[in-house]
Order: C-alpha cells, then structure tokens, then sequence
C-alpha cells in the first residue's frame, strides 16, 4: 500500500511544469506574506496606483494571496485545471500566456471599475480596495476549457446538478460570490470576459505561433538543454498546436469540472474563515 508521501510524491510528479511552477510561485509568495516579509498592500490592485504609475502590480496581484482558504480554492482549482490545458498548449505556450491573461485580467477589472465609477453605481471608497489571488486568471482558463470540451460537454456542480460545461463559469462566478465573503465579482467577472475575448475575439492573436515556440525551444540554450529533457515538459503539440481542437486533451472535461466543484466543495466542509476586509480573486 503506498503511503501518504508516495502519493503526494507520485502527484507532484504528475505536474507539468508550468503548472508546477505557478503553484509553487502562489505558495511561495502566500508563505512571504505569513511570514511579513512582503505586505499585500505594496503588490495588490488598488486604483489609485494608477496616478503613480506602478504598473507591477498589473502582474504581482494575481499571484499573491489572502488568507489559507483563499490559497487552497486556488490552488485546487489550477491543480485541475492547469495539466489538461498545458498539454493543449505546450509548456511554453502556457507559461506566456497566464502571464498575458493575469494582465488582461487586471487591466480589464480597472475598466468595469471605471465603468461603474462613472454610472454612479459604486462610489470612489469601493475602488479603494486591495484585490489580490490567481482567481481571474483561473476564470480565463475554465472558459477555454468549455470551448475545448465542446458544445455537447456536460459537468457537475459540487457534484450533484449536471450542466452544461459552457455555463459552469457563469455558475461559478455566481456561487463564489454568494459562498464566500470578500471575493472580487468584477475580478471573476473580468476573467471570464477575458477568455472570451481570448476564444471568440482579438485576444487569440497574442497567442505565439508553433514557429515561434519551436524557435524558442531550440535556439535559448538554458531551455533546449535544462528544460525540455525535464519530467513535466510538454513541447509544441503536433499537427497545428495553435488551432482550435474540439475535445484535444480535454475528452475528459466533465469529469474534471466534477474534481473542481468536489474539491472545492470537501475544501469548503473543512474550512470556516472570516470574510476578509479587501477583495480576494
């Protein structure tokens, strides 16, 4: 019978690396704000950052969290989410484009927020709160996971109503904000937009070419040599990496919504925190 660490073991290795890296990155920088050693209020998406240009924070913010439930639906979330989605996307694909959905995600929080200023619907106090978490991030990628899943795809919520796999982020941003105290709707919502923008419009374009990444896999010397001989490295997929496949490494999607919503759901019998103060993503 293999023991707790051999499991955990045999799962770690599972990871792609991509994957890994960003769960390892979460974790580490939730550990630097436990420990005091960064404060979330110099790294977190606060409006008013705007008039002083610190633009880092488009990229810190995604990435740092509040609190260990938050971390844990995170991290969950991606352990589900990310391994079917880099072998999609290839490694490096992957890596690069979490980066440009954590900035989407950001920039396009500040417009609905800016949006809603203007309408008069929330006041200049609410923008002044500290977002932060992988959530708006993790929002983008359920929404390409149901285009990859294909129309037809079916999954559970919290395991007990089978819907559509193309609703579950709707549902979700509902659940979430309902279930859970603190969580930024606009930074869930701008998720999803997000990765409709990225499916259905102009945002696929940043996408880098299979040439492109080819090029990259053979001609940078650290990664040709260190990283692709790596367990977990997923290189360029064959044929045309870069088109939509219906159903390519995601013919399994709805059981994976049904380890999301189960894993979110034991987490959230175990867990019981108070709602946090500033918003959580």
């Amino acid at each position: 019978t293999m023991n707790h660490s051999g499991i955990m073991g045999q799962w770690w290795r599972s990871l792609p690396i991509t994957t890994k890296f960003y769960m390892v990155l979460c974790i580490f920088l939730y550990l630097l704000t436990v420990l005091n050693v960064i404060d979330l209020i110099d790294f977190c998406l606060i409006r008013p950052f705007i008039h002083n240009l610190s633009l880092g924070r488009f990229l810190s913010s995604p990435f740092l969290h509040k609190g260990l439930l938050h971390i844990a639906f995170n991290m969950l979330a991606l352990n589900s989410l990310g391994p079917q989605l880099e072998h999609h996307f290839g490694t490096l694909q992957f890596f690069y484009l979490i980066q440009i959905f954590a900035i989407f995600g950001s920039l396009t929080s500040i417009l609905l927020d800016y949006v809603l200023l203007q309408s008069g619907i929330v006041s200049v106090e609410y923008l002044r709160s500290c977002s932060v978490g992988f959530s708006g991030v993790l929002f983008t990628l359920m929404v390409i996971q149901a285009q990859l899943a294909g129309s037809g795809a079916k999954t559970t919520i919290f395991g007990m109503v089978i819907v559509p796999v193309k609703w579950s982020p709707w549902i979700y941003l509902v659940l979430m904000s309902l279930m859970i105290g603190g969580v930024s709707f606009m930074g869930h919502l701008s998720g999803i937009i997000v990765g409709y923008v990225f499916v259905y419009g102009p945002l696929k374009w940043v996408k880098l070419s299979s040439g492109v990444v080819l090029m990259i896999e053979e001609k940078v010397g650290w990664i040709k040599n260190r990283l692709k001989p790596m367990d977990g490295y997923i290189a360029v997929p064959s044929g045309e990496p870069n088109v939509w496949r219906q159903g390519d490494d995601l013919n399994e999607s709805s059981s994976t919504g049904g380890n999301i919503t189960n894993n979110l759901s034991s987490l959230w019998q175990r867990f019981s925190g108070n709602p946090t103060q500033n918003s959580t993503q």
